[in-house]
């Protein structure tokens, strides 16, 4: 395995530092806690495994897009075995293309198929869709990073984007979520886009859905391009907009006559928010976004200098509590990518230090600084 494609950076020295304007001159450090690995079989390749994995209940899961079938890769931390499924794109049982997916409280897989109006309820043991639900309309279901779902009763709620053309007119006719009744298959679209939503982000496919999760009764999210998070409560249908942002992102308006390569690369070096993560047994969200200081104003000239501009990025961590207060903000140094995941147990990213055939994760937390590290 080509080490160089798989591993991520992380310094032993990591401060946390908290808010000023909040909380004075508490700080935190942070400090590894433990570690957790996951150790692959000869069976299971592992140069395409996906960034983008699943966690419920001590089980780790991803899936891998054959050319004729979708292979879900199950792993369980305790007992340290993988389960293997695979169910063929074609035929009565087929699911059509690659997607996304959650496994419900009922051990059941509601997966969403890329380019379709269709979802599928699976068992993951025997791999038969159960039933197979409808969207009507030109809605389709948005895939993210941090992919959530919510099943409430015979409700499911899901973040879905419409498939016409995005332009201005986009982001004042379509919602960002919407409400799936099971049984009538009837859909209710809820969440607008921020008012100056258009402003903060080029008017592409890319940049329509957001980071989310679900707490109590509200939907969680963010943008990209966009120092505020959102709350959107599910009872009263209001949004509350809160300010919570990294100084070091400054973000532009429209990038004109420009290539297309030009205008990615400037996109990129405002940096972005990435991750939005919800910590639900300690109550802590973090917000956790990229930026790339030592290439501010500067375009890189060629593929090596584009390396190293990747290779200087800094992954910022903003900690924030129930009542949205930022209690720690954070710069971790010398990171070229940094894949985080929550369990049980608190905050996770994947070490630098792992053998052949090993994903190994750091769990991280905070420690109170002493007077003399200040």
């Amino acid at each position: 395995m080509k080490k160089a494609c798989y591993i991520f950076i992380i310094i032993a020295a990591v401060f946390f530092s908290c808010n000023s304007e909040k909380q004075g001159s508490i700080a935190f450090n942070i400090v590894k806690i433990d570690s957790l690995s996951i150790y692959f079989p000869d069976t299971i390749p592992m140069k395409d495994v996906p960034r983008s994995w699943n966690y419920h209940d001590s089980v780790f899961s991803y899936l891998m897009d054959n050319q004729n079938s979708i292979i879900f890769y199950e792993y369980n931390i305790y007992t340290g075995k993988w389960h293997v499924l695979a169910m063929q794109k074609e035929g009565n049982n087929g699911l059509l293309n690659s997607g996304q997916y959650e496994t419900l409280k009922t051990g059941k897989l509601i997966y969403f198929p890329k380019y379709t109006n269709k979802i599928f309820l699976i068992d993951p043991e025997t791999g038969e869709i159960l039933k197979t639900f409808t969207i009507s309309g030109d809605l389709g279901v948005y895939h993210s990073k941090n992919f959530n779902i919510r099943l409430q009763g015979n409700e499911l709620i899901m973040p879905v984007f419409s498939k016409r053309r995005v332009d201005r007119e986009y982001f004042q006719n379509n919602k960002l979520f919407a409400v799936f009744q099971m049984g009538s298959q009837d859909l209710q679209s809820i969440v607008n886009y921020p008012e100056d939503y258009l402003e903060l982000h080029a008017p592409a496919s890319a940049n329509i859905g957001s980071e989310f999760f679900f707490r109590g009764d509200s939907i969680i999210y963010c943008f990209p391009r966009d120092k505020h998070v959102y709350v959107f409560d599910l009872s009263s249908y209001k949004t509350t907009k809160l300010k919570l942002e990294n100084p070091h992102l400054q973000f532009s308006g429209a990038i004109l006559n420009e290539n297309p390569y030009t205008v990615a690369v400037k996109r990129e070096l405002e940096g972005k928010y990435s991750l939005l993560l919800n910590d639900t047994v300690s109550g802590l969200i973090y917000r956790i976004s990229v930026y790339y200081p030592r290439y501010k104003n500067k375009l890189p000239r060629d593929q090596e200098e584009l390396s190293r501009m990747f290779q200087s990025r800094k992954i910022n961590i903003m900690t924030l509590n129930n009542s949205f207060e930022v209690i720690a903000n954070s710069d971790l140094e010398g990171i070229t990518d940094a894949l985080f995941f929550i369990n049980e147990n608190g905050l996770y990213m994947r070490s630098m230090f792992e053998t052949e055939n090993e994903y190994r994760f750091i769990r991280l937390g905070m420690r109170k600084k002493k007077e003399s590290e200040r």
